[in-house]
C-alpha cells in the first residue's frame, strides 16, 4: 500500500508549444532558417539535420510537455529529458514569472541558480501554482512575483 504522504495533493501538464500555437510556430520556422542556413554554409544537408536536431533538443521543454507534482515532502518535475525532486525544506526562494517560476535552494540569486534550482511551467494553473508554492515554501523563505 503506498504511503499517503506521497500521493500527489496536486498535479498539473504544462505544453507551451500546445498552449501558445503562435509561438510554436514561429520557433518551427525559425528552427528551419537556423537549419536551412547551416546546411548551406556547411554545405550539407547532414549539418542540417543536426543543427535541427540540436535545435529542437535545446527547446525540448517547449516542444514537448512536462508534469509536475506537489505532495507532502517536496515537488517532483518531470520534463521530456530529465526528472528533478526537490523537498520542501531545502528550498530558501521562489520566484514567480508570467508562465513560470524557479525554486532554489539558495536565499538570493545565482550563477549556480542555472543547475541547482527547478523550473516550474505553470501551463493554465499559474495562480493555483504559486498559491500552493507559496503556502509550502518554509519559514523564513522567501517568494518573489515578477
Amino acid at each position: 500500500m503506498p504511503d499517503p504522504g506521497l500521493q500527489p495533493d496536486f498535479s498539473w501538464r504544462a505544453h507551451p508549444a500546445r498552449e501558445h500555437r503562435g509561438r510554436a510556430v514561429l520557433g518551427v520556422v525559425a528552427v528551419g532558417v537556423f537549419a536551412t542556413l547551416s546546411g548551406l554554409l556547411m554545405q550539407s544537408i547532414w549539418w542540417a539535420v543536426a543543427a535541427a536536431m540540436c535545435l529542437l533538443l535545446t527547446l525540448n521543454r517547449f516542444f514537448l510537455p512536462s508534469e509536475f507534482e506537489v505532495d507532502a515532502e517536496g515537488l517532483t518535475a518531470r520534463y521530456p529529458l530529465r526528472r528533478q525532486r526537490v523537498r520542501w525544506e531545502t528550498l530558501r526562494r521562489f520566484t514567480c514569472g508570467m508562465n513560470g517560476g524557479v525554486l532554489s535552494t539558495r536565499s538570493r540569486p545565482s550563477f549556480l541558480d542555472g543547475s541547482r534550482s527547478v523550473h516550474v511551467l505553470f501551463g493554465r494553473e499559474r495562480e493555483r501554482v504559486c498559491r500552493i508554492i507559496r503556502e509550502r515554501l518554509p519559514e523564513g523563505g522567501t517568494a518573489w512575483a515578477l
